[in-house]
């Protein structure tokens, strides 16, 4: 997308996260969007968490899409199996006005000060205070909330998210469907291993043994059910915050982008990254994440707005003034 080769592309997710989601738009300078939980169908795609996993439409130019506003997010919509943005409620309201309006006049936006306090980059907090910067001139207001679970979030993502894996991934053994290891000849239990251990790279190997542990006898009540106990904890936040805002604004990752295989080698570090996006995976809630600013390196920083559950309207409507009145969206990191 960033070579200008296409426009848009779709993928699955469950975390917004370095590996996955919105972050890779922060990478890369574009900007993502995460829909709510099921907003998009299961077809097609295969997927490692079913409880976390998000279809997403994946824009390179969000203000692109609106030079004919309703035909585009109509059409763009219905290329998304199962995805309900494909009536007129999706692209309008109920006055019969397109939502994408350029305008923030009526919007709240939330800040979650104490979180974004620790840990972020300061190429990063100075981009994401323009950000918020830009907003309230274009007429939005900003409020400070409250996420006291939310430093909670990467731990919690990565109990349910493996555990999840090691039952889902089973499937694939080599028999019904996938891969199968061509060196598998003597017995089935030799097919097993030697198909997994093929098909498998060290990451998932990693997720499937860590949720195996997790979900064994004796760790299930200590890790598993606890994990989504906090997980309940998390959502009660969000809804807390979303009866005082409309939208709630964080940096997509708490530092400039690192180079290919930087953090292969520390695994805890990589999925530190994601302390920003993983919270609207457990959540259930809808993102978008667009750039705003370049670190000195000239490195691309994004800027992540989550919603109330089924309003991506109001997302894309702020997402879309904001990209209005700056030209991020526009350039491209270098290389």
């Amino acid at each position: 997308m960033i070579s200008g080769v296409t426009a848009s592309s779709i993928r699955s997710e469950s975390a917004s996260s370095t590996i996955t989601r919105k972050s890779p738009g922060t990478i890369s300078g574009c900007s993502g969007l995460s829909p709510a939980g099921s907003t998009a169908g299961n077809y097609v795609l295969s997927y490692v968490s079913g409880n976390l996993v998000i279809r997403q439409p994946f824009p390179m130019m969000l203000r692109g899409l609106w030079r004919e506003p309703e035909r585009h997010v109509r059409s763009y919509y219905s290329q998304v199996p199962g995805c309900y943005f494909t009536n007129d409620a999706a692209v309008r309201d109920s006055d019969g006005h397109f939502w994408v309006t350029g305008r923030v006049d009526d919007i709240r936006i939330g800040v979650p000060r104490a979180f974004v306090s620790e840990g972020v980059d300061d190429q990063v907090r100075r981009a994401y205070e323009g950000a918020l910067e830009t907003l309230r001139r274009a007429g939005a207001a900003l409020v400070d909330i409250d996420l006291p679970h939310a430093k909670y979030a990467v731990p919690v993502y990565y109990l349910v998210c493996t555990a999840e894996a090691s039952s889902n991934l089973a499937r694939y053994d080599g028999v019904k469907y996938g891969y199968r290891s061509p060196a598998a000849k003597d017995s089935l239990k030799e097919m097993y291993s030697r198909t997994r251990d093929e098909g498998f790279g060290p990451e998932v190997k990693r997720r499937i043994m860590l949720g195996t542990y997790v979900l064994s006898a004796g760790y299930y009540d200590a890790f598993y059910l606890k994990a989504l106990q906090v997980r309940t904890l998390l959502r009660r936040d969000y809804d807390n915050a979303f009866e005082r805002v409309d939208v709630v604004a964080m940096p997509t990752s708490p530092t400039p982008p690192f180079r290919l295989g930087e953090k292969t080698d520390d695994p805890l570090q990589m999925y530190l990254a994601d302390v920003f996006t993983v919270s609207a995976n457990l959540a259930g809630l809808p993102g978008i994440s667009v750039p705003c600013g370049f670190s000195t390196d000239g490195l691309p920083i994004g800027f992540q707005l989550m919603g109330r559950m089924f309003d991506e309207a109001t997302l894309l409507r702020v997402a879309d003034a904001y990209e209005g009145v700056t030209d991020w969206h526009r350039k491209v990191p270098s290389v």
